[in-house]
Order: structure tokens, then C-alpha cells, then sequence
């Protein structure tokens, strides 16, 4: 039996190498014989870099940068041939950093990773915007590679998302001239415009701290920033699909740089070449740490299926943690659901390392054990028919 796994991270707790490695070990106690074909995948936040270095046989390195705080940490960038792969979450991740003060909060950070790879002499970026903790539009990163925000007197303003309705110009004379030669592919599976109900700060502030009070205010200042931003450019990419992705970062990439968005996981999947492996797969088994209906709307197992469903390839999927609509699922070609949570569970306790490989270990045999039993009966139906 030939089988593919490509699972995302359980992020916050195994990554998608972990993950491979402790399906591979299960399947091999059930199934001696099997050859298994993991792939080590993402969908633009975390482990996107790991994913792409891997199938392009690239190298990461590790410097410090500041993160959405303001603190200096580690923090990864991968490169393979002209190449310079960064992903957002490295620096400005929700999950380094409380979720106090989001007003205060920088995306100066990722601007250094891209200054650090301009010195080294790229000059085209793929960059991951899963995973963000900001909603400053981007002002963090634009300040830092050089554009200057000023109010109404010409006083220049810093680019926090605290100051944005200060914002009546942008003077670009100080920006890093390299810039005009670099070309960036930005990934996002999200689709929201910049402002409005369906914008950075309805839709995805109040998971990053955005307190209810708030929204409505941040919405204006970024509706504002688009404005003059408008003014400056002499276009608006506010109401582009994807403007609002990683709090507004989005937009500031489409607004004032060499920009091109493309779907995270189509673009992963693509360039692992993934499809060669399913069409010669028995079984494909697929996950995330939590499926929810946003794994409908562009997360690594829809695209997984999509793909298998090409060759008529059944789908497994094994999650941290499933929502009750996960098991809509079905409708997109995912043929059987399930979570590694087998009995009443705190969060924390799940979450723990050796805790979730034990349990995704033993899920992933009794998945097979049942896979077994059908096909057990299947051939005794078809010898009686």
C-alpha cells in the first residue's frame, strides 16, 4: 500500500516533520509493508519556510530581529537559488506575543528580514502571511524600509496602528531604492478587503486582542491610511481580495511595493509537486490542529483533497480538534473525519507534545485498523457476488 501524508502543523504543538514522522511510525506497526510519502507542508503561516527549503533543497538561517513588541529574537529565513522565503509569523506571530496592546503592536520586523536579504543581494521574495499578530495596515514594515508618515503640520508620525488617523501624507524620499528592483509573491488563503465588515479589523482583530470597542475605531484608521494612501499612489488596493490578510500587511505589500498574492496552499502544493505522489497513492491522509469552516476556505487539507479528488484518491483526515462543522467536509472531498482527542481533555494537557503524538499515533492505527476491516469485508462481498 502506497500512502501519502501531508499535514500541516498542530501549530503551537507538533510541526508537520514531527507529524510525519509519528504517522510514518504508526502506519508501519499496522501496515509492515507500506510505502509511505510525507511531505512537509504549510499554508503560508507557519512552516512555510521549513515546507519550501525542503522541496527545494534550499538552507535557513537564524538571526534576530524584533518582533511585533519591539523585542529583539530569532527568527528564520529560508533561501534557495535567487530565492528569499520569509514567513510573517517568524516576527510578528500572535503566538510570540500577548494579545494586549494591539495598538501598539509593529510589523517592523519583517521589513528587517527583507533588508537583511537585500543586503545579501535578493532581490525576489516569496513570503508567508499566515499567522500574524498585527493590524496596523503594515505601517511597521513600510516605516522601516523607509516611507515617512506625517500629520497634519508635517510632523512625522511613528507608524503604529495608534497613530494612523494622524496620517494625512506619506513622504517616500527615504525609501530603501533597492525596492524598485525587488519582486515579492506574497502567500494568503484569505480573501477580505482591507476595511468594512469584512475587513482586518472585523473579521480577524478581535483574535489578536482587538477589544469590541476598538474595531470600529481601527476600521476608520485604515479606511483613513487608504485614503491618503490613494492620494499617494494614485490607486487603491483597499478592496483587493487579500488587502486585509495578516491585519492590513496584505494591502501594504499590494499598495506600495512589487506585488504579486497567490493562494498559500496552491502554491505549496504546486511546488512540492504533490499531485505526481497522490496519483500514485492508495490512501492520502491529511490534517491540521484544528478543522473548523475556515478549513473550507483555502487551509491545507481542502487543498489536499481537491488534489486527491483529481485521481479519485481517498481522504483521511486527522485533526488536533474538530468544530461541529468540520464534518462539512465531506461535501469537499474529504471521505472520513476524526480528532485525536478520545476522552474529556483540557486544552493544555492536549496541546502538550508527547501528549499529541501518543494520541495522533494511536488514531492514526485504529484509522488503518478500520480501513483494514472494510477492505476485509469488501473482498468477501465481491466473492458472493
Amino acid at each position: 500500500m502506497k500512502i501519502v501524508l501531508a499535514f500541516d502543523s498542530f501549530k503551537g504543538c507538533l510541526s508537520s516533520r514531527e507529524i510525519i514522522q509519528i504517522a510514518s511510525t504508526a502506519i508501519k506497526k499496522i501496515i509492515p509493508q507500506a510505502t509511505i510519502c510525507g511531505f512537509i507542508i504549510a499554508d503560508g503561516g507557519e512552516g512555510t519556510i521549513d515546507a519550501l527549503v525542503a522541496a527545494w533543497q534550499g538552507k535557513i538561517i537564524c538571526e534576530a530581529f524584533h518582533n511585533l513588541e519591539g523585542l529583539s529574537q530569532p527568527a528564520k529565513l529560508g533561501f534557495s537559488s535567487e530565492l528569499c522565503i520569509l514567513e510573517c509569523a517568524q516576527t510578528l506571530g500572535l503566538t510570540l506575543s500577548t494579545r494586549n496592546n494591539v495598538e501598539l503592536k509593529t510589523s517592523r520586523g519583517l521589513a528587517e528580514q527583507i533588508k537583511f536579504a537585500l543586503d545579501l543581494g535578493y532581490r525576489e521574495f516569496v513570503i508567508g502571511l499566515g499567522g500574524s499578530g498585527t493590524n496596523d495596515a503594515g505601517l511597521g514594515m513600510l516605516e522601516e524600509l523607509g516611507y515617512c508618515f506625517r500629520d497634519l503640520v508635517g510632523k512625522p508620525v511613528a507608524g503604529l496602528l495608534k497613530n494612523i488617523a494622524q496620517i494625512v501624507q506619506i513622504d517616500a524620499h527615504k525609501v530603501d531604492p533597492r525596492l524598485s528592483e525587488t519582486q515579492f509573491t506574497i502567500l494568503s488563503d484569505v480573501t477580505n478587503p482591507l476595511c468594512g465588515i469584512n475587513g482586518a479589523s472585523f473579521v480577524y482583530g478581535p483574535q489578536k486582542g482587538v477589544r469590541d470597542e476598538q474595531v470600529a475605531e481601527f476600521d476608520r484608521g485604515l479606511f483613513n491610511f487608504s485614503q491618503v494612501s490613494a492620494d499617494f499612489a494614485g490607486f487603491n488596493a483597499a478592496n483587493l481580495a487579500g488587502a486585509g490578510a495578516a491585519g492590513g500587511l496584505g494591502y501594504a505589500f499590494l499598495q506600495f511595493l512589487n506585488t504579486q498574492l497567490v493562494s498559500g496552499v496552491e502554491y505549496l502544493l504546486n511546488a512540492l509537486q504533490i499531485d505526481t505522489a497522490i496519483q500514485a497513492a492508495d490512501l492520502v491522509f491529511t490534517g491540521e490542529g484544528q478543522s473548523d469552516a475556515q478549513t473550507a476556505q483555502g487551509k491545507v487539507a481542502l487543498g489536499v483533497a481537491i488534489r486527491a479528488k483529481l485521481y479519485n484518491k481517498p481522504v483521511l483526515l486527522i485533526s488536533g480538534a474538530l468544530r461541529p462543522e468540520a464534518y462539512q467536509l465531506h461535501q469537499h472531498g474529504i471521505d472520513f473525519i476524526t480528532s485525536i482527542q478520545d476522552y474529556p481533555a483540557q486544552l493544555e494537557q492536549v496541546m502538550q507534545a508527547e501528549v499529541a503524538a501518543k494520541l495522533l499515533g494511536q488514531r492514526i492505527e485504529e484509522s488503518l485498523r478500520l480501513l483494514l476491516i472494510g477492505r476485509s469485508l469488501s473482498n468477501k462481498v465481491s466473492e458472493h457476488s
